[in-house]
Order: C-alpha cells, then sequence, then structure tokens
C-alpha cells in the first residue's frame, strides 16, 4: 500500500512539535526563531569545512610539486657542480632561477644551505653570500636563523666586510639559541678589532675569558688581550 504524502496541517503540525523541543533550551529557543539564520551559519561552517579540505590537499600538492622541482636542481646544477662540472656562476644562475620560481618556498631552505656550502668549500665566497642573503628570509625559527647567520660570518669575514660580520653575530649572540657562545663572542671580538674598535673587542674578550671559560677560546682571547 503506497503511504501518503503528508498534508500541509499534518506538515505545520510536526513544525511546531519541533519548535516546542527546541525551546526547552536557550541555544534551541534562539535556533527556532531564527531558523534561517542558523541554517545559513551551519551552510558557511560546512562550506569552510569543506573549503579547508579542499585547500590543504591543494597545498600538499603543490608543495609535492615544488620539492620535485628543488629535487630536480640538487641532481642537475648542484651535482654538477660538486663533481666540477660547472663553475659558480652556472651554480648561482641556475639557483637564482630556482628562487624565483619557488619564492618564498620553504622547502628550499636545506638544500641552500647545502648550495652555500659547497661554493664556501671552492672558496666562492661572493656567490655564497647571495645564496645566504636569500636564504636568511626562509629561516623559520632562531635555530635555522643561527645556521644562516653563522655562515654569512664566515662569508663576510673572507670578504672584508667585517661590519656585515659584526652585525649577524650581534643578532646570533642576541637570539634564544645559546650554541658555541665562546667561538661567536671571539669571533666578534676579532672582528671590532679588525676595524680598529679596540674597546668593543676587548669587551668581547674579556667576556669570553670570563664568562665562557671553555679552554680553547679562553686561551685565544688571553693571547688577543695580551697583545692589544
Amino acid at each position: 500500500m503506497a503511504t501518503k504524502n503528508p498534508t500541509q496541517a499534518q506538515q505545520n503540525m510536526v513544525n511546531t512539535a519541533l519548535d516546542d523541543q527546541l525551546k526547552q533550551t536557550e541555544i534551541g529557543e534562539w535556533i527556532a526563531e531564527h531558523k534561517s539564520l542558523a541554517l545559513g551559519l551551519i551552510a558557511v561552517i560546512v562550506l569552510a569545512v569543506i573549503g579547508w579540505g579542499v585547500y590543504q590537499i591543494q597545498k600538499e600538492s603543490s608543495n609535492n610539486e615544488k620539492s620535485g622541482v628543488v629535487y630536480k636542481f640538487s641532481e642537475s646544477a648542484l651535482k654538477e657542480f660538486v663533481e666540477k662540472k660547472s663553475d659558480a656562476a652556472a651554480l648561482l644562475a641556475a639557483h637564482t632561477k630556482l628562487h624565483k620560481d619557488l619564492s618564498g618556498f620553504q622547502g628550499l631552505f636545506t638544500t641552500d644551505l647545502l648550495v652555500a656550502d659547497q661554493l664556501m668549500a671552492r672558496g666562492n665566497n661572493k656567490e655564497a653570500k647571495v645564496v645566504l642573503e636569500k636564504t636568511i628570509s626562509l629561516a623559520k625559527d632562531a635555530v635555522q636563523a643561527y645556521l644562516v647567520r653563522t655562515r654569512l660570518a664566515v662569508v663576510y669575514e673572507d670578504l672584508g666586510e667585517y661590519k656585515n660580520a659584526i652585525s649577524v653575530l650581534e643578532e646570533v649572540n642576541s637570539s634564544q639559541v645559546k650554541l658555541m657562545e665562546a667561538k661567536n663572542y671571539l669571533d666578534l671580538g676579532r672582528f671590532y678589532l679588525a676595524i680598529g674598535q679596540k674597546d668593543k673587542a676587548k669587551v668581547n674578550f674579556e667576556y669570553v675569558l670570563n664568562n665562557l671559560a671553555q679552554d680553547e677560546f679562553a686561551k685565544l682571547a688571553k693571547l688577543y688581550l695580551s697583545e692589544m
């Protein structure tokens, strides 16, 4: 036997009963009185959840694609440089294009450090400087910033850019990462000495000697102080 569609009167009775049930709580009463708005809000929330899910899928897909581009660079331009099949200019050109194509992609960070290390190992400090000055913008925390800045300090020193070296090491020493402090302060002392600021050099050497008495660096600090 076929079921009959409910009459308008029956439907109204159901709606009235539903309203009475909803009004038993404050939230339910609000929903009963603002059904259209409530349904609209629910629709917005559902759409937001769906949209977020789609965004995450697209983001993951995009990151996977970008990671593939980075890997291809590592297996081509970087590998050729390591194997001495290309020069620093070719590697830097490829790296510049990589950053242009993947602007702001955090997945470049580790590869950037590898590129900089390979360039520094071959004495190509001008090119390493260009790479590292791009990489610092990708650092997502104090540890990553430390890894970039300590490399920059070495590059700046080798290029005779002592003021830049001082600037990055001062940032390192003021950060929450406390690694190789004795060396950092000793280097700061040396850099200040190189630009003729003996008072600041002395402060840093004394800091190593009095506060970071690691044998090797303390001896060096004492030696520098004795020659000032």
